[in-house]
């Protein structure tokens, strides 16, 4: 077993195995911290887009029904935000193609 200085001794005396543990703890706690900021926002992003889709007052109705079903919820919600989402990228590739069909006229 390789010798293991304690965490008092100097960084170059640690053994390499020892610092490649470490910096590989290290590394994982940030993914796992970024991972959670992440989803966090993602559900903040769903209930927006959900909201924003559906307009403010129908989704203060949709609310209101959840007493009846509270377990699909979610699913209404993810539901809404992925229309949501895939309605933005079809406007946005619209856009797109609006501007390649002007700038193939400009060519002409």
């Amino acid at each position: 077993m390789p010798f293991s200085p304690p965490l008092s001794a100097a960084p170059a005396e640690r053994s390499s195995l020892y610092r490649r543990a470490r910096l590989f703890a290290i590394r994982t706690h940030r993914r796992l911290r970024r991972f959670g900021r992440w989803l966090t926002l993602f559900g903040g992003w769903t209930w927006i887009a959900a909201a924003s889709f559906i307009g403010f007052e129908s989704f203060e109705v949709l609310l209101g029904m959840a007493v009846l079903a509270p377990e699909l919820l979610p699913l209404a919600i993810i539901g809404l935000a992925l229309a949501w989402h895939f309605r933005e990228r079809l406007r946005a590739v619209r856009g797109r193609l609006r501007i390649r069909r002007r700038a193939a006229r400009a060519r002409r």
